[in-house]
């Protein structure tokens, strides 16, 4: 071979060798264990607001009027839950989870009758992510990568739904977050 070609070809394998090394081909380093948990995103937490109240100067003489009907408690029946829109659930809301593993905003509204759908992207970390109601509106939701959840909510009121880690609470036994705390949403339904 001449030592034209022989420059050039160490040059290609050279310039080969370090875009191989750098990462840029075989795939993330961070897919290579399904129970990765090096991602130290912080979760974003909602912030309460709490509002002043009005203290009366006069001594009211007026009778006050009872609440129409109590407040129904949340439960089962106050959510349908599905994994594809058959049902035909007018979507108000769609939410994306991806590698950061969190919910991207702290609160949604929505109106009565109407829902959200929840897909996970995460294609980055293969995360699989498992929904909780602590309201106790809905079993553990498991959510593959790619795969949706479409939540209905027939009954107004605020409706709570937690991310976690669904391999490390299957390993562990309890629900246990991606970081320190899991990631809150809340849905307000009127």
């Amino acid at each position: 071979m001449s030592k034209k070609k022989i420059i050039i070809l160490a040059t290609v394998l050279f310039l080969f060798s370090a875009v191989a090394f750098s990462g840029c081909i075989g795939g993330d380093e961070n897919n290579v264990s399904e129970n990765n948990t090096t991602d130290k995103t912080e979760d974003p937490k909602p912030t309460e607001t709490i509002e002043p109240t009005d203290t009366p100067t006069e001594k009211s003489t007026e009778t006050s009027k009872p609440s129409e009907e109590p407040a129904k408690k949340l439960d089962k029946d106050s959510v349908t839950i599905a994994s594809t829109n058959s049902e035909g659930i007018t979507i108000s809301k769609f939410l994306q989870l991806n590698h950061l593993r969190n919910f991207q905003v702290a609160k949604v509204d929505v109106n009565k009758g109407e829902g959200i759908h929840i897909r996970n992207v995460d294609t980055r970390l293969n995360s699989k992510m498992l929904l909780h109601s602590p309201d106790g509106c809905f079993n553990d939701y498991q959510l593959n990568p790619n795969y949706s959840m479409y939540i209905k909510f027939n009954d107004p009121g605020t409706y709570t739904i937690e991310l976690y880690s669904y391999d490390k609470t299957k390993t562990e036994g309890e629900l246990s977050p991606f970081g320190s705390s899991p990631s809150i949403l809340k849905i307000v339904v009127t």
